[in-house]
């Protein structure tokens, strides 16, 4: 897909940039769920980019932490977090996928 898209986007004379930002991604679905007025797709981005900002206040608060930008974080983080005996057997099996393609010379 990383090859296809931008190719394909970069066709066309009007785009500049061939390689989409996320509001790219949300404005496709947001289209997807039949919201065909283009004007609200970066009020509704900002919206939820907003409740997201703003959820991670109140968890701070209620906790009595400092209020500081969210990390992202995978599965194999709130695993470990949560089971520390599985995540470790998630983190084996992980690993050796990962060895098993750098050893066919899939990933370097």
């Amino acid at each position: 897909m990383n090859d296809v898209v931008p190719k394909k986007l970069g066709s066309f004379k009007n785009i500049s940039n061939p390689y989409p930002n996320v509001d790219a991604h949300s404005g496709a679905l947001l289209y997807s769920l039949g919201i065909k007025e283009y004007k609200f797709y970066t009020a509704l981005f900002a919206m939820s980019r907003t409740i997201g900002s703003l959820s991670n206040i109140i968890w701070c608060r209620a906790f009595g932490l400092p209020i500081e930008r969210p990390e992202s974080s995978d599965m194999i983080y709130y695993r470990q977090l949560f089971d520390p005996v599985g995540a470790a057997r998630e983190d084996d099996r992980i690993n050796a996928i990962k060895a098993k393609e750098i050893a066919l010379g899939r990933k370097k």
